[in-house]
């Protein structure tokens, strides 16, 4: 194991910082799904998750991906193919599977990259450096990283 959850830590409230993807911890009736949304700043000043839009669920807690690629993967910058033996989730290269999204390193930055049969890859492959599959990324936060609302 890479690094414990002590080592990444839940935040509540809106970001500080937009323009990034966040881990989130969505709160619905029946319980807590994770996944990756973008923190939208618009020059006006309104801010919002996308994609999201539910009338039934709301965002409760966010980790920028950054902190949670580090400790999942020990490894930001995957371009080299650097691998750490021992970490939680493997940086996987090369194209990946088209039924399924996928949290993708491109230099400096991440993405969740997605297929659409009329349009391909969201995000051009020749820009991707590695990937790792969105639902084995968020399956790994739900067991290692489950959200606890500290306000309650």
């Amino acid at each position: 194991m890479v690094a414990s959850n002590s080592e990444v830590n839940w935040r509540q409230g809106a970001p500080e910082k937009g323009g990034i993807y966040y881990v989130s911890a969505i709160q619905y009736p029946a319980g807590t799904v994770y996944d990756v949304l973008f923190w939208q700043v618009d020059p006006s000043g309104d801010s919002y998750w996308v994609p999201f839009d539910s009338k039934i669920a709301k965002v409760v807690g966010f980790i920028p991906v950054s902190e949670v690629i580090g400790a999942f993967t020990g490894v930001l910058d995957p371009s080299d193919g650097s691998k750490v033996p021992d970490a939680i989730i493997q940086w996987q290269y090369g194209e990946p599977d088209r039924t399924n999204p996928c949290l993708a390193a491109l230099r400096y930055m991440y993405d969740v990259m997605t297929w659409d049969e009329e349009f391909g890859w969201s995000v051009p492959l020749e820009h991707c450096d590695a990937y790792i599959p969105l639902d084995e990324f968020l399956t790994k936060v739900a067991d290692l990283l489950p959200f606890e609302d500290k306000n309650q």
